[in-house]
């Protein structure tokens, strides 16, 4: 039988400290590199075109001149696993209008099934993160607004019900992959308290060892005063563009509370769903659910 290096495929998703992950990959990656482990994220796969589906000749992509297999033997050079950080593979944080797909990666599941349709025999690895579904479509509204375009909060709850992200939706579909060897999965709640039992998942324990973290904190998002704050400076002046003196003066931190976009007895079911749904997920074939370290 041949033997072809693994793939660990990071498909996100968006708003789920994705960029803080990749930028630690990259600080280390001649760590990487000499324990036989290939980073690629996105500084490499939107270059010129040069995206998943274009590398491995998948429909969207283009027409790729190496084989499936031996463009990941090109990628390894002459290592022996592949890691690919790349969430717009897992599809579109907006539409062409601002608003936000409904559903949420509704192709998700399948663009990765295509990739392990076209990689038979390699073991393929899915990482992907999940988010309280609320926290994740007020960071997806602090991005419209850092876009500058100015959706009233309430304009954007009326367009987006909660349940256009379903995160069973998502993970059951992946499980149901074949060709695809395991699902690593773990909350966004908990990735500052999980990195000494990620990086060995994506890299392996020998890489790991002496991995240098990224200092500072994920992206933080507007907070609701921030929020109040925009729409107010639009209510004087209509031409107003607030949104970066906001984004500087009125961030998730020093006590500033959360931005809350729903009412109350809509945050109180979706706490309920979500708790549901990761349970849920954590009994799907394949998944391997990466938690904190129990505490003594």
């Amino acid at each position: 039988m041949t033997n072809f290096p693994t793939l660990a495929l990071h498909v996100g998703p968006h708003k789920t400290a994705t960029t803080h992950l990749q930028r630690a990959m990259e600080r280390n990656k001649e760590r990487l590199i000499a324990h036989g482990v290939r980073f690629y994220g996105p500084e490499y796969l939107r270059d010129r075109g040069r995206n998943v589906s274009g590398l491995f000749g998948l429909a969207g992509g283009r027409a790729s001149h190496r084989a499936p297999h031996d463009q990941l033997r090109f990628l390894a050079k002459d290592g022996h696993r592949v890691v690919l950080s790349e969430e717009n593979f897992f599809g579109r944080l907006r539409e062409d209008d601002g608003s936000l797909p409904r559903p949420l990666y509704p192709d998700g599941p399948s663009r990765v099934a295509d990739l392990a349709a076209a990689l038979p025999g390699v073991r393929l690895e899915v990482f992907i993160s999940l988010r309280h579904p609320l926290r994740m479509i007020a960071s997806m509204y602090s991005q419209l607004l850092y876009s500058h375009v100015y959706m009233t909060p309430e304009d954007f709850c009326t367009a987006h019900d909660p349940a256009i992200l379903d995160w069973l939706r998502i993970l059951t579909d992946l499980s149901k992959i074949d060709g695809l060897a395991a699902i690593n999965v773990w909350r966004y709640e908990d990735y500052n308290r999980i990195q000494n039992r990620l990086i060995p998942a994506f890299i392996g324990e020998a890489a790991a060892d002496g991995f240098e973290p990224e200092p500072g904190r994920p992206n933080v998002g507007l907070s609701q005063e921030g929020m109040e704050w925009v729409f107010a400076q639009l209510a004087a002046d209509p031409n107003a563009d607030p949104i970066d003196t906001a984004r500087a003066r009125f961030p998730v931190a020093g006590g500033r509370e959360r931005m809350q976009l729903y009412s109350d007895d809509i945050r109180a079911a979706e706490d309920r769903r979500y708790t549901a749904q990761i349970a849920a997920i954590r009994d799907l074939s394949k998944v391997r659910f990466i938690d904190p370290a129990a505490q003594a």
